[in-house]
């Protein structure tokens, strides 16, 4: 089993690797121009590829089930379910604020990712953004753990949440990138993952969408 265990963190990693790949800028402005006028599938096709070798591996994972090392019982189920009612709270509020038809490859295609957005060439931060600045990493955060866990489970829930991790910080160094000093009073202001440490400040000083 423990072999087993092994190739499923290995190939989760593989995944995650390929996944960021794809998606980092040099990759995306190579196969764009092979693309040519047909540059605007890429994104389209980039979230069918992912998907089509996630849902292998995981019903791959699914079926190594094993003795749960975690279980949600009673009364913790009532924090679950409050868990639950976050992350969704967490999705909803990032597709109001993120362009989700571009972002699933339906619309003009940007540079994409997980924190706050561009629009326009503006910095958004209206919504959940004033809370939390990475509101659907922070919601596949608490899916991953907010469940009961096996040993399968457990190792994609462990790989996953440090990919989730990695992403955001490197989606934080390109937003500095592209917005500087804008980007950094932000950071300072709200916080990353985790809701109200800094976003009721935030919010008192009124919003400063640029």
């Amino acid at each position: 089993m423990n072999g087993t265990l092994a190739l499923l963190a290995l190939l989760w990693c593989i995944w995650c690797a390929l996944h960021s790949l794809l998606a980092s800028p040099r990759v995306k402005a190579r196969l764009g121009r092979l693309l040519g006028r047909r540059e605007g599938l890429y994104r389209l096709c980039y979230n069918l590829f992912a998907l089509a070798t996630l849902i292998p591996l995981g019903l791959w994972s699914l079926s190594l089930q094993g003795r749960n090392l975690l279980s949600w019982s009673w009364p913790f189920t009532l924090v679950q379910a409050i868990l639950w009612g976050a992350a969704v709270v967490l999705f909803w509020g990032g597709a109001r604020a993120y362009p989700v038809r571009e972002f699933l490859g339906l619309g003009n295609q940007r540079s994409l990712g997980a924190g706050a957005r561009a629009s326009e060439n503006r910095l958004e931060k209206a919504g959940v953004l004033r809370m939390v600045r990475h509101p659907w990493y922070l919601a596949g955060l608490i899916l991953l753990w907010a469940r009961d866990l096996d040993p399968a489970a457990l190792v994609t829930s462990v790989v996953f949440s440090l990919y989730l991790v990695i992403g955001a910080h490197l989606e934080e160094k390109r937003l500095v990138d592209e917005f500087g000093e804008e980007y950094r009073i932000y950071q300072r202001e709200v916080p990353m993952f985790i809701p109200f440490r800094g976003g009721l400040r935030f919010r008192r000083g009124g919003r400063r969408d640029s």
